[in-house]
């Protein structure tokens, strides 16, 4: 397993098919997002677990599989493989 340096993405715009992509030669990939523009994300999901941990800014809602779950700067959520969720920023 190589180890790569953690990517800053600023307002990503999530594609449904960039979502699909499986992770690139690696078995962890962990990341850096900061949203300043954008305040949703696409309905996705994708063939790899997820571990979301909002470290400032605003709380999150999650709509999964019909349920909405509000996640706190310091909360913890985990998305298993397969499962369609999206990510709306409450300011």
């Amino acid at each position: 397993m190589e180890i790569e340096r953690v990517t800053h993405y600023v307002d990503n715009v999530l594609t449904q098919a960039e979502a699909r992509m499986g992770l690139r030669n690696t078995r962890l990939l962990v990341a850096w997002y900061t949203n300043q523009k954008n305040d949703q994300s696409v309905v996705h999901s994708h063939p790899y677990h997820e571990l979301v941990l909002p470290i400032g800014g605003s709380t999150v809602r999650y709509s999964i599989d019909g349920s909405v779950y509000l996640v706190h700067v310091g909360e913890l959520i985990y998305f298993p493989a397969q499962i369609y969720h999206a990510g709306i920023l409450q300011y």
